[in-house]
Order: C-alpha cells, then sequence, then structure tokens
C-alpha cells in the first residue's frame, strides 16, 4: 500500500471516530485481521492557543492472535478509508488485546 492510498490523519478530529465507535476496521498490515474501535476518550483541552484540534484517545480490541506490540498499523474502515494508525498495546482481557492510538 502507498501512502498515496491513506487518510492524511493531520485534520482528523474526535468526531469522526465517535460515530463509529463499536464497528470493525479491517487490519491490513503489519498483520491481517479485524479489530473493533471500542471507545473514544477525550484528553483534557490545554489552554494552548496553537492547538489545531482537541486531543484524543481511540480505545481498540483485538483478537488474542494479534501480536502484543507496538506499531503503525494499516487500519480500513468503510466510511473513514484506510489510515495509518500507532497503536499501544495497553492491555489484554480473556477475549481482547487493547491497544491505544493518541491524536493530539
Amino acid at each position: 500500500m502507498s501512502k498515496m492510498d491513506l487518510v492524511d490523519l493531520s485534520d482528523i478530529q474526535m468526531t469522526d471516530f465517535s460515530n463509529i465507535v463499536n464497528q470493525p476496521f479491517r487490519c491490513l498490515a503489519p498483520i491481517e485481521g479485524e479489530i473493533e474501535l471500542t471507545e473514544v476518550v477525550a484528553l483534557n483541552k490545554q489552554d494552548d492557543s496553537r492547538a489545531k484540534k482537541a486531543p484524543f484517545i481511540l480505545v481498540f480490541h483485538a483478537p488474542l492472535e494479534f501480536p502484543i506490540q507496538q506499531d503503525t498499523y494499516h487500519l480500513s474502515h468503510q466510511e473513514l478509508g484506510t489510515m495509518a494508525i500507532f497503536l499501544v498495546p495497553v492491555g489484554k482481557s480473556e477475549e481482547s488485546v487493547i491497544f491505544e492510538a493518541t491524536f493530539t
């Protein structure tokens, strides 16, 4: 997949993800499979006039077979398109591996 095929995340907002919580994303790289967006969390907004957008966190749940490693994952969603998102594993449950992505 070339960079030209990826969504530009520089203008992405929390509201872009808020309406698609509990929907699947298709992971295309570095591993193939399905990952689900389970939560969108607003971070404390700092009084910084230079900030272009409010910071937020995305929480994803992946199958236990997913590698528990931080990496840039290429995730595709039917409405948003394909994007490269840096995911960090933050936990594990009996059913899934939990990843977070932070947007500032």
